[in-house]
C-alpha cells in the first residue's frame, strides 16, 4: 500500500470500526510518517506532458441550503470554514452533486481533497488531521447511507506526478470548491499503464466471482457479495460498488486513449463504440436512474430491492467479463 492509500485508508470512515487506542493510533501515524521520511523520489519530468493551471469555481453555498439532500454539503463547507483545518490545501466536490443532476439516494459525495505533506512532520499532526476527519465523515452518510467509498484524499506531492487515473482533468473542470484556494496547479503525466492496469485488475476480479460465487471486494459487516446473497436479496452496499465500478468503465476508456472527458459525458460515444456488449452498461444506469422513484430516502436495510433483481441479466457476470474484454482487445 503506497503512502497515499495509507492516508486514504486512515482518514477514512471504515479505519474507525477497528477501534484503536490513543496508544494505537500514534503508532499507526508514526509508521505513515515513517513510510513518507524514507519514499523513494522518482524523477519523472521526461514522463511530463504538460503543466496545467485550473481555476475551479468556488460553490455557490446557499444552492445546498434549502434542500435536506443537499443539505449536508452545505454543513460540511461551514464546518469547513468553522474549524480553519490546518494541512488541507484544496477540498473540492465533483460529480452529481457539484452539477446537480444527482439522483436522490443513489448519488453520493464524490470529492478531491489535498492534503499538504508537510503534516507527516510531526505524527501528532497526523493524528490532529484524523481526528479532524472523524466528524467530516458523518457528512458522507448523511448524504447517501450505503456509500462505499470516503474522501479521496491526495497528497500535494501528487500533483507534480499527476496523472489522470487520479481524476479526469474534465472532472476537476466541473468540480467545485468548498475552499478559498481554487487555483490549482498540476505537472500532468503520461500514464497509460495505470488505466490499463486498472482494467485488468477488474477483469480479474469478476473472472474470479464468475468461478466462485464471490465478489471479493467492499465487504458489509464483514460479509461479501456473493450469488448466493443475492438469490436472499442480500448485499445493495456491495451490489451498489459493483455497479458503480463497472460504470467507470467509459471514463476509464477514454483515459488510457488520452482523451479526458468527463464521466456523464462518455457514456454516448462508448455505447457506439461498444454496440454489442454495453448492454450491461445501460441496465446499471437506468437502476441509477430509477432509484429516486423506486426507494425511499434514506435507505436503510442491506436488502436489495427486488425490482433490482429483475433488472439483472441472469449472465450479468458473463456479460461484464464480456464487456472489460472487448475494452482489453482495443489496447493489444
Amino acid at each position: 500500500m503506497n503512502l497515499r492509500n495509507q492516508l486514504n485508508w486512515f482518514l477514512s470512515p471504515g479505519f474507525y470500526d477497528y477501534k484503536f487506542s490513543d496508544f494505537d493510533l500514534l503508532r499507526i501515524a508514526t509508521m505513515i510518517c515513517f513510510l513518507n521520511k524514507n519514499k523513494v523520489q522518482e524523477n519523472l519530468d521526461e514522463h511530463v506532458l504538460n503543466h496545467k493551471k485550473i481555476s475551479v469555481n468556488l460553490i455557490e453555498i446557499e444552492n445546498y441550503r434549502n434542500d435536506s439532500y443537499l443539505y449536508p454539503v452545505y454543513n460540511l463547507a461551514i464546518e469547513l470554514k468553522k474549524s480553519n483545518i490546518k494541512y488541507i490545501e484544496h477540498f473540492l466536490i465533483h460529480g452529481s452533486l457539484a452539477t446537480l443532476d444527482f439522483k436522490k439516494g443513489w448519488s453520493d459525495l464524490d470529492t478531491w481533497v489535498v492534503i499538504n505533506d508537510d503534516v507527516f512532520n510531526d505524527p501528532k499532526n497526523l493524528v490532529e488531521l484524523h481526528e479532524k476527519f472523524k466528524k467530516l465523515n458523518k457528512y458522507l452518510f448523511q448524504i447517501d447511507s450505503i456509500a462505499h467509498h470516503g474522501y479521496i484524499i491526495l497528497l500535494k506531492s501528487n500533483l507534480s506526478v499527476y496523472t489522470e487515473s487520479l481524476m479526469p482533468i474534465k472532472v476537476l473542470e466541473k468540480s467545485y470548491s468548498l475552499m478559498d484556494n481554487n487555483l490549482i496547479e498540476l505537472s500532468i503525466l503520461n500514464d497509460a499503464k495505470s488505466g490499463l492496469y486498472r482494467i485488468q485488475n477488474m477483469l480479474d476480479l469478476f473472472v474470479k466471482f464468475g468461478k466462485t460465487g464471490v465478489f471479493e471486494h467492499h465487504k458489509y459487516k464483514n460479509e461479501y457479495l456473493t450469488l448466493e446473497s443475492l438469490k436472499k436479496r442480500q448485499g445493495m452496499y456491495q451490489l451498489k460498488y459493483l455497479v458503480s465500478l463497472v460504470v467507470s468503465i467509459p471514463s476509464i476508456y477514454y483515459t488510457i486513449l488520452g482523451k479526458s472527458v468527463y464521466k456523464r459525458d462518455s457514456f454516448s460515444p462508448f455505447y457506439k463504440e461498444f454496440k454489442n456488449s454495453s448492454q450491461i452498461l445501460f441496465i446499471f444506469s437506468e437502476i441509477r436512474s430509477m432509484w429516486e422513484v423506486e426507494e425511499d430516502y434514506p435507505y436503510i436495510p442491506n436488502q436489495i430491492p427486488q425490482w433490482v433483481i429483475d433488472k439483472l441479466p441472469e449472465d450479468f457476470i458473463a456479460k461484464i467479463i464480456n464487456l472489460i474484454k472487448d475494452v482489453n482487445e482495443r489496447f493489444k
